[in-house]
């Protein structure tokens, strides 16, 4: 039986690592790979040598593929999901599915019109401690509002005016993870930790050479 072909549009930090696990479990064919970035997209291709190279989602769709999976920006992604699945392919798309409501059902529609596999990307969801925990006991414990782990200021358009600096506002205090600067999402945690390190080590060089 032939394997399925795939299609994978996005081939950033989440994109390549994912397409990475899929490829490991040996049951698909990538077919192609799209990326605005010919960089991102030339790394994605040494783990798929035979996979096309494409700039845009019509021409990995020109592929005839079976599925897409997207790991584009949050704004791109009901756009994309709805056209792939309008055109045969199955999808996987990277959360959140759509910024609003209105977004997310007009995926579920036309997956359902499609009458496609569909699926979004929830990491923790076979995680023990989340089901274990809900938003409300978030809230509660932590003082995360609506139980949002990355605090309210994680997405949405004035996401980079929201976001509180790692800097707190007493002597010694510093802020880090997906609710303060850079943003949510691995890479950006990261990115955080390694800001702020290197603010102690900066505020600890100043104490000791003193006034």
């Amino acid at each position: 039986m032939p394997r399925p072909r795939v299609g994978f549009l996005g081939v950033g930090w989440i994109g390549r690592h994912r397409m990475e696990a899929i490829l490991a479990t040996g049951a698909v064919e990538v077919a192609g790979i799209a990326d605005a970035s010919a960089e991102m997209a030339a790394a994605a291709a040494t783990l798929a040598p035979g996979a096309r190279l494409t700039s845009t989602l019509d021409e990995l769709l020109d592929l005839g593929l079976d599925a897409v999976v997207i790991a584009t920006p949050s704004a791109l992604h009901a756009a994309q999901s709805i056209r792939a699945l309008e055109c045969g392919a199955a999808v996987f798309c990277q959360k959140p599915l759509g910024r609003t409501a209105a977004e997310a059902h007009g995926f579920a529609t036309a997956a359902d019109a499609a009458g496609l596999v569909h699926a979004v990307g929830f990491s923790w969801r076979r995680l023990a401690a989340v089901e274990a925990i809900t938003p409300e006991d978030i809230a509660e414990r932590y003082r995360a509002r609506g139980g949002a782990i990355y605090g309210t200021s994680s997405s949405g358009r004035r996401a980079a005016f929201l976001r509180p600096g790692n800097r707190g506002p007493r002597r010694g205090l510093y802020l880090v993870g997906g609710s303060s600067h850079p943003g949510g999402g691995l890479p950006l945690v990261a990115r955080s930790g390694a800001i702020v390190a290197r603010m102690v080590g900066d505020d600890a060089r100043r104490r000791s050479v003193g006034p």
